[in-house]
């Protein structure tokens, strides 16, 4: 048979194989074959397209060329049918050193070590489990967020805290991390216990009925306590600092929170001249740090309002209003005392 010839054959059985196959292990391993075979394309090309590895684009070249198509499918002569318990061991290991993980790419990996293909998706599933890995839920993480930041605020708001330590102790200083949260009626919905025939309800009129809270808590003592408003905005902020002053008069605050834009807004900038003066740093009546912009995980005030989301979910069975929400949400926050690892980060274990 000439060269032109069995180029022709290749060709054909090929797509005639890509066509008929139903399983996708089957397909890809024809797909590397046709790519680089029959059309010449480069390894890696078709490596990043297929989503594999050079190895296996060789293997199923090596593989096609000695026994056809026909060795392309998952149930070729010769192939094993489970792993030995070495071969397990050594799969394992292989899943410790990855970064990211799928059945797919161990499926994958295991057909091109040892020739074994799975009937059951379970067989992989339990791999998997036995490496201590189990499947959940992404979370989002701002692609801006600097740890490195993070870290240095950290320092920056403990050197703070011990510079102000006998002030705190004293209480002639009060250190608060600050806040604002949007609770909405939705936020009472949540995973509870039920029948499984059975829809859990909670009557809601509006979900997306809201109030937003400023709140504050008190790296001393754990309390913290709300501050309801309108909004976050200039106004409403410049309300909460003004709260502050009434509440905790004769005393010094220092406060810590995000780079909200209304936290640096004309009306607040022009609230703390007014009302600092030309005082140093350590007079201030009010002195304001800011944590690491995109990082809201470093503020222990966002700890406080899950615990009390989580709290009013808890009693769902309780709540008829949106009034209700609020209440439950706001006796919570204002009653409990929170015990944050967070508080530790920033030298609380230095003042008590």
């Amino acid at each position: 048979m000439s060269e032109l010839e069995q180029l022709i054959k290749t060709t054909n059985e090929l797509e005639s194989f890509i066509k008929t196959t139903r399983n996708s292990l089957e397909l890809k391993r024809a797909l590397a074959v046709q790519n680089t075979v029959v059309k010449g394309r480069p390894w890696d090309d078709v490596a990043q397209e297929l989503g594999v590895c050079r190895t296996f684009i060789c293997k199923w070249r090596s593989r096609y060329k000695k026994h056809g198509v026909e060795g392309l499918r998952l149930g070729y002569q010769g192939s094993k049918s489970y792993l030995s318990a070495e071969e397990k061991q050594e799969i394992i290991s292989w899943l410790h050193e990855q970064e990211h993980w799928s059945v797919n790419a161990l499926r994958d990996e295991i057909d091109l070590r040892y020739d074994v293909v799975y009937k059951s998706k379970q067989s992989y599933y339990a791999l998997m489990h036995q490496a201590k890995l189990s499947w959940k839920k992404t979370q989002k993480r701002n692609s801006r967020h600097d740890p490195e930041l993070v870290e240095t605020k950290r320092n920056e708001i403990e050197n703070k805290v011990l510079q102000e330590r006998s002030g705190i102790l004293i209480k002639k200083t009060l250190f608060f991390f600050v806040d604002e949260c949007h609770l909405l009626w939705g936020d009472a919905l949540g995973y509870v216990w039920g029948p499984r025939s059975e829809r859990i309800e909670l009557p809601i009129s509006n979900e997306r009925e809201r109030q937003t809270y400023y709140g504050a808590l008190n790296l001393l003592t754990g309390y913290a306590f709300t501050f309801p408003a309108e909004a976050g905005n200039g106004e409403e902020t410049v309300g909460f600092l003004k709260h502050l002053r009434q509440r905790f008069q004769g005393r010094r605050i220092v406060l810590a929170w995000d780079g909200a834009s209304y936290h640096r807004s004309d009306l607040v900038k022009s609230y703390l001249t007014g009302l600092n003066d030309d005082r140093s740093e350590e007079q201030r009546l009010i002195h304001c740090i800011k944590f690491a912009p995109n990082a809201p995980e470093q503020n222990p005030m966002e700890d406080v309002w899950l615990a009390a989301k989580n709290y009013v979910r808890k009693h769902w069975y309780e709540i008829e209003t949106f009034e209700q929400v609020k209440e439950y949400f706001k006796t919570y926050v204002d009653c409990m005392r929170f015990q944050s690892e967070k508080l530790n980060w920033y030298g609380r274990l230095q003042l008590i």
